[in-house]
Formats: C-alpha cells, structure tokens, sequence
C-alpha cells in the first residue's frame, strides 16, 4: 500500500464514525507547529502537509478540537495489545515507530466532549498501557502515511486489524 493510501484509509475510517471536520498540524524541524483547524475531512490541505513533509516536518492530525465526537486516541500502544483490543472493539491502528508503538483509534458509541473523551482515555489507558503523558481529550495522533522524523524517518502506516 502506497502512503497516500495509508492516509486516505484514515481519513476514510474517521468519516465513516462520523468525523467530518479535522485539525491537521505541522511540527516543522525548527519545532514551529502549523495548523490548518477544523478543516472538512474532502479538503484537508494534504499537499501543503506533504510538501512541509519532504522538509522533515511530523504531520499530525485530530477530529477538531471543539466539538463531541464519538473516537479517541491511546498513543503508544504496543503492537500486541493494539492487535487484541482491534479483535475485541472498532478500533483503528497507526503504527508509529519500529519498535512496535501504535496509536489505538477507538469508537465509542456515542459522540463525547472533550472533557469525557479524557475522562475515557484515562480508563482504556489503563486496559492498554499508553502514554499517560498523552491523554488531554484532544489529542494529536500522526496522520498515516507519512514518516515519524523523530523515531529516525520510518513510516507511520496502518496496521490491519485482526478480526
């Protein structure tokens, strides 16, 4: 698979819970972060993203910030448990650095604010054994199909779910 396909896989998994408008940021070398908020999934500016890219820019994204939606995001999830909880639940992996760290998109079954979004993520955390540094409600995911510049250029693709 293509990394533009890794992407639009994403971006088609998130419209399909229901997610219509995302936040896409750019986290230049420099350390600059970029954004493009609430922006309609159909006209992200994805050749802007893959132009700062090619410059060694990290390319994040999230449902955009201000509005319930029914996803959220457990960063740093080992493969194996990313991989039992996606046979288990709706879940969506990106895997993010070759030593087997995965973000674990989940579907909830109803939209949540942002302050329920955390409260979740603080008890799937516990289930899967994420980041603790990384669940606000709002959190930024890397958009797959592009490299993770600080875990040495490897790429951030999709992982298939067992099912």
């Amino acid at each position: 698979m293509r990394a533009v396909d890794h992407t639009q896989a994403m971006l088609d998994w998130w419209a399909a819970t229901g997610v219509d408008r995302v936040d896409l940021a750019v986290r230049r070398a420099s350390g600059a972060m970029l954004w493009q908020r609430d922006r309609p999934i159909a006209r992200l500016p994805l050749a802007w993203a893959r132009a700062a890219h090619a410059q060694q820019a990290d390319i994040y994204a999230r449902p955009a910030r201000g509005r319930s939606w029914p996803l959220i995001v457990i960063d740093d999830v080992a493969l194996g448990r990313a991989d039992a909880v996606a046979r288990e639940v709706d879940a969506f992996l990106v895997e993010t650095s070759p030593e087997g760290g995965c973000h674990v998109w989940l579907r909830c079954d109803r939209a949540l604010a942002e302050d329920e979004r955390m409260r979740v993520q603080r008890t799937w955390l516990v289930r899967l054994g994420g980041d603790p540094g990384s669940v606000s409600g709002e959190h930024l995911g890397r958009l797959a199909g592009f490299k993770n510049w600080k875990r040495g250029g490897c790429w951030v693709n999709i992982r298939p779910a067992a099912r």
